[in-house]
């Protein structure tokens, strides 16, 4: 992925607790309560490099290989081509 790419949802740690700080969620704002998505690390899985997305608004969900950010993206990506399209 790009360094260029910023992300537009607020993301924050999910469990504030979190040592290592490998799940996170995604609202519009600080303000908002909704929650649109979420990205968390599969430490237990097969492959320790993936990550698991969840996508609320469109629903969505899969795995990718990388980093958080890669993660991140893929949900902003989905997130906002939905908001695109609907507003067309």
């Amino acid at each position: 992925m790009t360094d260029e790419w910023k992300p537009r949802l607020h993301w924050r740690i999910t469990w504030a607790d979190d040592p290592k700080k490998q799940d996170y969620t995604a609202r519009a704002d600080k303000q908002s309560r909704e929650t649109i998505a979420r990205i968390y690390h599969m430490i237990s899985a097969p492959d320790p490099d993936r990550w698991f997305w969840a996508c609320y608004d469109p629903t969505a969900s899969g795995t990718v290989r990388g980093t958080a950010r890669d993660a991140a993206k893929i949900v902003e990506d989905l997130h906002f081509g939905r908001q695109t399209t609907a507003g067309a």
